[in-house]
């Protein structure tokens, strides 16, 4: 089952599992809790049926109004499910935590909580929580550094952070993205190099940041990998300019998945490059992703030595096709790693492939 980080949910299917076709059923007992860690919260609700192939859609907020299942921030699917009685599993997911300058996001009051189950029928009625506060991180150490021809300032975030990317949006703020164990911090700068907004996305195992865009609205994209279990998971986050949590979506695969690259084509699909684990050695993985976040198709490549390949980068150009670069080991060759890139476009059709390999047979990367 995909798994989504940040929160802690507790799902209990309790009861027989119905296989036939009736409208889903509204979830029991609902309830959340906080979580002694930051940015986690703990979820539980019973189930008095439960089919193949549904849909569960959670939606948060600081306010007990205006629930839309389209607007969830949290989507899962239940599929394939044979078993019938009690059964406890485990669902991380975000929550959005922490600052709009000094003041804490959420307030002290913390979210509601709703949910939603979907099956080939319908959708059920939504059922919600009471509010519970959120524990937000501490205001986070920024250091301004002015150099000595005081032409430039360089502003650092996070003492602690490593992995650091930056991207710049249309009118000049700059967003920061490193990785802060156990979480990876988003910090918004204006032109005027003030700080606009903080964000955190924490685990309760590990997560890692990978790379960060902004599209053309000016809404900003995060990815990387986080731990679920003993897996790793690549992740896509979608914020507002305000700091907003739009979407939160995860790419589940057996083993270890991370995403090193994003891009956008001119309409706002997303591409996120990395690699996943095939269960000998690494693919390269290349996902497009529409603005709602669905994925509409991802694509694996692994090279003619079956060994490890990986995505670092990836582009758009001016006709939508969709470059990705990595590295590619060839030991079936007596050589180390080479550099490859490979072409394709936006339906997601390869087009072509390219390879490097230096004279030394030495590791090359892009």
């Amino acid at each position: 089952m995909s798994k989504i980080k940040n929160i802690f949910l507790g799902l209990i299917l309790v009861g027989g599992l119905s296989i036939g076709l009736k409208a889903a059923g509204v979830v029991g007992g609902f309830s959340a809790a906080t979580n002694a860690t930051s940015g986690i919260v703990d979820l539980s609700w019973t189930y008095p049926a439960l089919v193949s192939d549904t849909t569960v859609y959670i939606q948060y907020k600081e306010t007990d109004a205006g629930w839309d299942s389209g607007t969830a921030q949290i989507i899962f699917k239940v599929s394939s499910i044979t078993y019938s009685g009690a059964s406890v599993i485990g669902l991380p997911t975000s929550v959005n935590v922490g600052r709009d300058g000094v003041i804490a996001v959420p307030a002290a009051s913390g979210y509601y909580f709703h949910i939603w189950v979907q099956d080939a029928i319908g959708i059920s009625s939504g059922v919600t929580s009471a509010q519970t506060p959120v524990i937000t991180p501490a205001a986070i150490n920024i250091i301004t550094t002015t150099l000595t021809d005081g032409a430039t300032t360089m502003v650092l975030n996070d003492v602690n952070g490593y992995m650091t990317k930056l991207a710049i949006d249309n009118d000049g703020n700059s967003f920061v993205l490193a990785s802060t164990y156990p979480a990876i911090v988003i910090n918004k700068f204006t032109p005027q190099q003030t700080l606009a907004w903080t964000r955190y996305y924490a685990n309760a195992n590990s997560i890692s940041a990978g790379d960060i865009a902004v599209d053309e609205a000016g809404d900003v994209y995060v990815t990387g990998s986080e731990y679920i279990s003993s897996d790793a998971d690549i992740f896509l986050l979608k914020y507002d300019t305000d700091g907003n949590l739009i979407f939160h979506r995860n790419y589940t695969n057996t083993g270890y998945d991370e995403a090193k690259g994003l891009a956008f084509d001119k309409i706002g699909n997303a591409y996120v490059a990395g690699k996943i684990y095939n269960g000998y050695s690494d693919d390269m993985w290349l996902g497009k992703y529409d603005i709602n976040g669905n994925l509409s198709w991802f694509k694996t490549y692994n090279s003619s030595g079956t060994n490890h390949d990986y995505g670092y980068g990836v582009t758009v150009d001016n006709s939508d096709n969709v470059i990705v670069v990595g590295a590619e080991y060839r030991y079936d060759l007596n050589q180390s790693g080479n550099i490859f890139v490979r072409k394709y476009n936006s339906a997601g059709a390869v087009l072509w492939t390219q390879t490097y390999n230096s004279p030394s047979n030495s590791y090359d990367v892009a």
